[in-house]
């Protein structure tokens, strides 16, 4: 696992409170779900496909993960934050919460009008809610980790660039040549991409 969430840090903070959410909106399904008559309990278009068979959501659910895998490799801020923070971690941990509640009654961990069993039952969601936030944290520390360590490298791609150009003369370098580097960086494909652009881009390139 310390060797697969590096690889796409935002998609693993999400991920837990996702995996839960698909699972628990199919155990919460009533009896009558896996009858003939298959009533389905679901608010979300998801809705049509738990209508038509368990079988089609636990693919698409696989389908979904496998997209978001992909689309968050690509996505640069601020979108990949504001759809991770708001749509994705905010919204599975808010819809699972309602399945775990909807589970505890049905198994009689919560009660109506029995305080204790209430209060037990929202402790466990806190500790449900703990581990999302561990876990995202977790995850959000590594992908901030990772562009430090661009950063920095592309710090020292320029100044190794320029450096010669400073000792001919030090009024040479621009206030705004981080900048056009860092801008440069997230428009690349690849570090070669990024290298070439870099020499052949006129604010940082002088010869």
């Amino acid at each position: 696992m310390k060797k697969l969430v590096p690889q796409n840090p935002l998609f693993f903070a999400f991920f837990f409170p996702a995996v839960m959410d698909g699972i628990l909106t199919l155990l919460g399904q009533g009896s009558n779900y896996w009858s003939a008559v298959r009533i389905v309990n679901e608010a979300s278009p998801v809705y049509y496909i738990l209508l038509t068979s368990p079988w089609l959501y636990l693919l698409g659910g696989v389908i979904w993960f496998v997209f978001w895998n992909w689309v968050f490799k690509r996505l640069k801020e601020p979108f990949n934050i504001f759809i991770l923070m708001f749509l994705f971690i905010a919204g599975h941990s808010w819809g699972s919460s309602g399945w775990i509640m909807k589970i505890f009654k049905d198994v009689g961990i919560y009660t109506l009008g029995n305080q204790p069993s209430i209060i037990f039952a929202w402790g466990l969601l806190i500790i449900y809610f703990m581990i999302i936030a561990c876990i995202a944290t977790y995850c959000l520390r590594i992908h901030l980790g990772e562009k430090l360590k661009k950063i920095t490298m592309i710090k020292a791609i320029i100044f190794d660039m320029v450096g010669p150009l400073l000792q001919k003369d030090p009024r040479w370098i621009k206030v705004n040549t981080v900048d056009t580097a860092e801008s440069l960086w997230s428009k690349s494909r690849s570090n070669e991409d990024f290298l070439r652009k870099l020499s052949e881009d006129p604010e940082i390139n002088m010869d």
